[in-house]
């Protein structure tokens, strides 16, 4: 497929399409049929939310790691409301992810600072509100996100938040103490 990229068209093989977590699988169906020679990997979670997606490979697969060794699967356990995985690229050293902090700046949508000024998320790193009551095993989570903190990674980037360099660690870290989640 050709697609415009730094002001010229180039042909780029779509291999993988993404679902992180059992919420953001919207666009996932209308991806998936764009590009059918890609795969389609989240979690089985996002198939009872989605009756029109369809899922080649499970993100918990160990098999996944096997296909795609530039990326480490990191399992947010302890939180099966969102049941997101993060995943670590080995070439950039970059964690991705989608909803495991959000952080909102003053070049959001005006509603979403609004939001993010009532409920302390604005330019402050924070678990997402609808999640913070919804942690039923915090050791679980602490766990996990201690494996995301050890990676030598230098940057974290979520879906939420612009590309968090300095203090990262710190960030992630800290939301989740607020949470009760001792990290």
């Amino acid at each position: 497929m050709a697609v415009l990229w730094n002001g010229r068209y180039e042909e780029i093989d779509f291999r993988w399409l993404l679902v992180p977590n059992c919420w953001h699988h919207l666009g996932t169906p209308a991806a998936a049929a764009h590009f059918p020679e890609a795969r389609v990997v989240g979690p089985a979670s996002a198939r009872g939310r989605n009756k029109a997606l369809r899922l080649d490979m499970d993100i918990h697969d160990a098999q996944f790691g096997e296909q795609v060794p530039e990326l480490e699967a990191l399992p947010l356990r302890g939180v099966p409301f969102w049941d997101e995985t993060v995943l670590y690229h080995r070439p950039t050293q970059t964690l991705l992810g989608a909803d495991i902090v959000i952080c909102a700046c003053a070049k959001d949508h005006w509603t979403l600072r609004y939001a993010a000024r009532i409920t302390g998320f604005y330019e402050q790193v924070r678990v997402p509100p609808d999640a913070r009551k919804k942690i039923p095993d915090k050791s679980a989570a602490a766990r996990s996100i201690r494996a995301m903190l050890e990676r030598p990674a230098k940057r974290l980037i979520v879906g939420h938040a612009e590309v968090i360099e300095e203090g990262w660690r710190d960030g992630l870290a800290g939301a989740w103490r607020l949470e009760g989640v001792e990290v």
